[in-house]
């Protein structure tokens, strides 16, 4: 039987998301943020009969319009094994359920394998984050890593890496950030995409911090 718990602090929180290789939008940080456009941020811990914790999720609940109440939503989470995940999954629902009065849990977990789970679940052709993550082995040499891509972008690479007066580095101050919102604006205009507006960047980057770094090129 899993019982879950509120988790009001910030520090155990966070160590048990990354002791337990959770997803940066599990962080508390990302909770903080949300919370500051629309949104408000619950974090629960999930005990086994034993009282230890064998999972975490940060549910973001949104009050629907008219007679509805809650939508609930658990970004690439919750943080478990795979082992656990049926008997957390049905906990959760039911919590979100009876305690904020949702009336719909969407979750987009981060996991390499789907676990088996209760038939209530059901797969949604519909994503709210993007559905693919891109990983790149850093252990390829230069070459390897270049061959797929065309051969303008190689170049571009070749040219803009090659200038000694080229420094890249994290971005560590709210004015520097502007000045990437400056080419992010222009590279989303160019190939048109949508972007929030800047504030909600800027709240990203002051509540996760290091947990989602910026790095720039600077001359």
């Amino acid at each position: 039987m899993i019982s879950l718990q509120t988790c009001s602090d910030r520090e155990e929180w966070d160590d048990f998301v990354l002791e337990n290789n959770g997803h940066p939008l599990q962080l508390w940080g990302w909770g903080a943020t949300k919370e500051l456009h629309g949104w408000r941020a619950e974090r629960l811990l999930a005990y086994d009969l034993d009282g230890e914790p064998v999972g975490a999720a940060q549910v973001l609940l949104r009050h629907l319009p008219g007679p509805f109440k809650n939508l609930a939503y658990i970004p690439r989470g919750p943080v478990l094994s795979v082992e656990r995940a049926e008997e957390v999954l049905d906990a959760l629902s039911n919590h979100v359920r009876s305690q904020f009065g949702a009336v719909v849990l969407t979750i987009e977990p981060d996991w390499s394998e789907l676990p088996h789970i209760s038939s209530g679940w059901r797969k949604s052709s519909n994503t709210i984050l993007i559905p693919n993550t891109l990983i790149l082995d850093l252990n390829k040499s230069e070459e390897e890593l270049l061959a797929p891509m065309s051969k303008k972008t190689r170049q571009y690479i070749r040219k803009s890496g090659g200038e000694e007066s080229v420094e890249i580095r994290q971005v560590k101050s709210r004015e520097e950030l502007e000045k990437c919102m400056q080419v992010y604006h222009q590279t989303a205009e160019r190939a048109k995409f949508a972007l929030h507006d800047d504030q909600y960047y800027y709240d990203v980057f002051e509540n996760l911090g290091d947990a989602s770094p910026v790095f720039a090129a600077y001359k």
